[in-house]
């Protein structure tokens, strides 16, 4: 009987805790997929103690120097006899009225509806995303994504968020419960873009993960800045959509600065940007000597301030980035030109700026400021400047606000897809036309 008990509950505790084992694996390949199905049939088919203890074994090798590996661990020395055993008797009173009759029977019970859980079709994948966030947690107890504040912390943070993306993702959406509707809409991994899990991790924790997870094969890493009036969950989200949705091959970090997360505190957000600049350039210089092939950046709206000061103004030593990316960006014209020359020296001919006439945050940026910004065309045309490719999307950007195209419309995911993917030059990617100084997307004919 202790070797029944002790059976029943750790097959128990692994297949309530299943989901948790996913999200904490990289994202689900074939090969992953298959290895999952291999070690649930070994489960069904298990007629002994000894049996489940390889499929154990199997399990474990799978997960090794994965964020999995600790949280396998975990929950099979919960399962410890001793531990719940008033559950697993429980567990075993079912079994008898069921007619279960004997400790290979009950093994197999188990380990059936473990295979059931492993095998059954995936709503979701995982798209890991590593973070680095100055924002400030106002509680050391707190958890998860509220735990960061849009207020500024004295030191960066860092951690890994595991976001999961529906099967059945549209392209250019960021799936969340609707707020309006007047049934319950909770959020699920079938339906929703969520934050499933956090973990925080020290920085030499951060920097052992990031280059554990480009061990297996050579990888690009995406740096991704978001921008104004942003909270971290909806950064993560972001980012993960982003990297999904442009079908980014490689690894994911996000830089989260103290956006208060608020409509009103456009003011607030640009002192807090300015203050930004500098833990981003220390995650890139962290960034420098990976094992990765190159390190792109992206940058939207306000955190092209960030960027821009994080590059020119405390550009870290041996950071030369693959790709450095300007999309709608709030940045004043004449302040970004003047930190051109160091941009261009860092980053050579490898910058791109997406601008549009129709984005109406930005304009009333320029109107606020009196002043007008990078990412916005006026009557004159784009901004356009030696060693940047700017890049018209006005065909693209056909949302009220006209803020977020970038990570909307299907075109402009595939021209980001073919810039970070295959390193290609506006003048060999496919659907942008030379309009004369600068370049244009199109559209269905139109530009």
């Amino acid at each position: 009987m202790h070797e029944l008990l002790a059976q029943l509950a750790l097959v128990s505790t692994l297949l309530d805790n299943w989901d948790g084992i996913e999200l904490r694996l990289p994202a689900r390949s074939d090969a992953l997929t298959a290895r999952l199905a291999t070690i649930a049939q070994s489960m069904a088919g298990a007629r002994s103690p000894d049996e489940i203890a390889l499929a154990l074994d199997d399990l474990l090798d799978l997960v090794l120097d994965t964020p999995a590996e600790s949280f396998v661990r975990t929950l099979m020395e919960r399962a410890a006899p001793g531990r719940d055993d008033a559950r697993v008797r429980s567990q075993v009173a079912t079994l008898d009225a069921a007619g279960v009759a004997s400790a290979n029977d009950a093994t197999r019970a188990g380990s059936e509806a473990l295979a059931r859980t492993v095998s059954r079709k995936p709503d979701h994948r995982v798209v890991p995303v590593f973070f680095a966030t100055n924002r400030s947690i106002p509680d050391a107890a707190i958890s998860g994504v509220d735990a960061y504040s849009g207020n500024l912390a004295e030191h960066t943070s860092f951690g890994l968020a595991h976001v999961t993306i529906p099967v059945e993702h549209r392209r250019g959406r960021v799936e969340t419960p609707r707020w309006w509707a007047p049934w319950s809409d909770d959020e699920r991994s079938d339906r929703h873009v969520i934050v499933r899990s956090l973990e925080r991790l020290e920085p030499h924790e951060f920097a052992t993960r990031l280059e554990g997870a480009a061990s297996a094969q050579a990888l690009d890493v995406l740096v991704f800045v978001h921008g104004y009036n942003v909270t971290f969950e909806q950064a993560a989200r972001r980012a993960a959509q982003i990297a999904f949705d442009s079908g980014f091959d490689g690894i994911v970090v996000l830089f989260s600065w103290a956006s208060a997360g608020r409509t009103f505190a456009y003011a607030a957000d640009e002192e807090r940007a300015i203050t930004s600049a500098e833990p981003l350039a220390r995650l890139l210089a962290m960034l420098a000597d990976g094992p990765w092939d190159d390190v792109h950046l992206l940058a939207h709206s306000m955190g092209n301030r960030v960027l821009t000061l994080a590059l020119a103004d405390h550009r870290p030593p041996t950071f030369e980035p693959g790709e450095a990316v300007f999309v709608a960006a709030d940045v004043y014209v004449p302040l970004f030109r003047q930190k051109l020359p160091r941009l261009r020296e860092m980053a050579g001919g490898r910058m791109t700026l997406y601008a549009s006439r129709g984005d109406l945050a930005l304009r009333l940026s320029s109107l606020l400021h009196a002043a007008e910004r990078i990412g916005h065309i006026r009557a004159g045309g784009p901004f356009v400047a030696e060693g940047i490719e700017t890049i018209d999307a006005s065909s693209v950007d056909t949302s009220l606000v006209g803020h977020s195209y970038f990570s909307d419309h299907p075109q402009l995911l595939d021209d980001l897809s073919t810039l970070l993917g295959a390193r290609t030059r506006a003048n060999l990617r496919t659907g942008v036309r030379d309009a004369g100084g600068y370049w244009s997307l199109d559209v269905d004919g139109r530009s």
